[in-house]
């Protein structure tokens, strides 16, 4: 369908045209009423920019209509929605990259936009400086400022060191921090940014979160990052079902907006409910009874049927997996990585056991993958060892999708080929068709071939693969690239009751903080090292990490061996862990042990005897450690008195 034929559709669906009607329901306005040319005060904001009825769409599919608001400076506009919403293609739309079906995009003349896609698009064969003060100066109109500009944040984002290497050597996080410092560095008044997070390290994340507060100008964004959005945005543009919902605040604010939504839905669906309830009554009548209703009855009812969504559907949470993990899981004894001679993990003895839930933080390079790579067996050490328990069953989910054996393949066969149902932590069943659904993937996209989808849906295929396969060791690298957020909650919400063991290298901070217990990062010289919980603590530790990768590897002088007086911070770590966990794993034993009292089917007396035995061999486990660092801690403070 060409361009013509959809803008054509798009207006006979609105009623009107909204390039000269305007917009049907503007969903923002201005804190006064200020014209683009007015100059601002303490008092005033500058209109920037101007969204009026814009609506979009590919190929005969409308992604959203009318969309209406306005960007002053000093906003931090996020917009979030499901992948395929149509969020990026928005932000292409507003920096002028793409033209819209209906409607207008009005900046205030003369005004300066700058804009960093999620995948810069590159030259092969080009060294990084062409690449920077060349083309994408020409993109993000940097004048003759632009090369000093982009150089300081080239430094403060500690790349400025590849500017003669070829663009094709890059990787994703040094392309990612050089298309932000040509973005930053073209002193844009607008600030355009999709997927600003991707590859990035925590502590690059945390200084463009505070770069951009104190941003002059406005600022776009599209991120699955919630902690990000929640410390940067002042206003969320929320895309749903092809409409905008324009929020005041944060993304706090939007999950309230969204819950209410949400019982209004329920509210409408009730009613639909009881007159589906009449009608189907009505349906059960014998024949004579029904011969002189009205043929509309029937169609009726199945309008109802159609209309009706089931909103009591109960959340799905994995459980152990197919096989009970032993006290045994994974150890590191002594085990290194080298690559051309060059050690990226250090000599050295790690491990977790079961039920342990890990975070893996570091530097981009720093080397997590490798160590996520070695941990499940798809890496062998340079030297030492890798100990296994005998029940481990790892589940490994990468930042690369491996393209399925068979082209052709199916969404649904591809899921399919590894199991056709899973044990969920209550007991029931869920089949490959019910996690698809869970996970996005409803109706005729269950029969779309692998090979046909986008990068996002590829990878919630590949999850709900990995997944499908009941591991009782879940190994996840970066999972939140390329996921939307409504994927990293289903995500979420289906890990609050694994009882196995997690490893999960991310730079997401609020998914780390609802999923793990503790967090390791491979720190200089490849040393796995414990790291403080508190965001803050390590993001100090983070940059004394990088000030000395800069200044070189400093000379330390031998100190005599000391005794010591108190637990180690790796120690305190592990107290805390193991305190959490036997919090959690005490409810969860009483739980199952009031429903043991109260069941009388015999299957599921087995079933809950099974998971009981399985929290209560993870509570000893726990008990152990935390008896064995406390009764160190004592011996401690008994020292230090005498």
């Amino acid at each position: 369908m060409g361009r013509a034929q959809c803008r054509a559709d798009l207006r006979a669906r609105l009623g009107s045209d909204p390039q000269t009607d305007g917009p049907a329901t503007p969903r923002y306005e201005p804190k006064m009423n200020v014209t683009p040319n007015q100059v601002a005060t303490k008092d005033w904001r500058v209109l920037l920019l101007s969204v009026n009825g814009l609506s979009h769409g590919y190929e005969g599919r409308a992604l959203f209509e009318n969309l209406a608001f306005g960007v002053s400076d000093r906003d931090r506009v996020a917009v979030v929605g499901p992948n395929g919403s149509g969020k990026s293609t928005l932000l292409r739309l507003i920096a002028g990259q793409e033209e819209p079906l209906a409607g207008s995009v009005v900046p205030r003349s003369g005004l300066r936009i700058g804009y960093v896609a999620q995948s810069a698009t590159t030259t092969p064969g080009l060294d990084v400086g062409t690449w920077i003060f060349d083309h994408l100066a020409a993109i993000n109109g940097g004048g003759s400022e632009f090369r000093l500009e982009t150089t300081k944040f080239l430094t403060q984002l500690g790349v400025e060191d590849l500017l003669e290497r070829s663009v094709d050597e890059l990787s994703g996080g040094e392309r990612r921090r050089v298309s932000l410092a040509a973005g930053l560095g073209a002193r844009p008044e607008v600030l355009i940014l999709d997927e600003p997070t991707n590859h990035l390290d925590i502590w690059t994340i945390d200084w463009l979160e505070r770069h951009l507060r104190d941003f002059p100008g406005a600022v776009l964004l599209v991120s699955h990052d919630r902690w990000f959005m929640e410390r940067t945005a002042t206003s969320i543009l929320e895309i749903a079902d092809g409409r905008g919902y324009w929020h005041d605040g944060s993304y706090a604010d939007v999950l309230e907006a969204r819950a209410a939504r949400s019982q209004a839905a329920e509210r409408a669906d009730r009613r639909h409910r009881n007159a589906l309830r009449k009608e189907l009554a009505w349906l059960r009548r014998g024949p004579k009874a029904r011969s002189s209703k009205p043929r509309f009855r029937l169609e009726q009812a199945q309008a109802l049927r159609e209309h009706v969504a089931d909103v009591d559907e109960p959340p799905l949470r994995l459980g152990t997996g197919r096989t009970r993990l032993g006290n045994d899981v994974i150890e590191l004894v002594d085990a290194t990585v080298s690559f051309g001679g060059e050690p990226v993990i250090a000599a050295g003895s790690w491990g977790f056991g079961p039920g342990e839930r890990v975070g893996v933080i570091g530097p981009s390079g720093s080397g997590k993958s490798t160590l996520l790579n070695l941990i499940a067996g798809e890496l062998n050490p340079t030297s030492g060892r890798r100990k296994v328990g005998k029940t481990v069953q790892i589940g490994m989910f990468r930042q690369i999708a491996l393209p399925p054996d068979d082209p052709s393949m199916t969404v649904q066969r591809y899921i399919s080929s590894t199991a056709t149902s899973i044990p969920l932590e209550d007991g029931r069943v869920v089949t490959a068709s019910d996690l698809l659904e869970r996970f996005g993937f409803y109706g005729t996209m269950k029969h779309a071939a692998v090979t046909n989808l986008s990068g996002g849906e590829r990878r919630r295929v590949e999850l709900c693969k990995v997944l499908m396969d009941a591991p009782n060791v879940l190994i996840l690298d970066e999972p939140t690239n390329d996921l939307d957020i409504e994927t990293l909650q289903a995500l979420e919400d289906f890990l609050d009751g694994f009882r196995g063991s997690l490893l999960v290298a991310s730079h997401d901070r609020l998914l780390l903080d609802r999923l793990t217990d503790r967090r390791i990062a491979v720190g200089p010289r490849g040393i796995i090292t414990q790291v403080p919980y508190e965001w803050d603590e390590y993001s100090r530790l983070a940059k004394s990490w990088r000030d000395e990768g800069r200044s070189g590897v400093k000379q330390v002088t031998p100190r005599p061996e000391r005794v010591p007086t108190k637990l180690s911070f790796n120690e305190s770590q592990r107290l805390k862990s193991a305190e959490r966990a036997m919090t959690k794993l005490e409810r969860q034993r009483d739980e199952l042990t009031a429903q043991l009292e109260g069941e009388t089917d015999a299957q599921q007396l087995i079933e809950i005897g099974d998971r009981l035995r399985s929290v209560v061999d993870a509570l000893d486990a726990a008990e152990a450690t935390w008896m064995e660092i406390s009764e160190r801690a004592e011996e401690y403070a008994l020292s230090r008195k005498q």
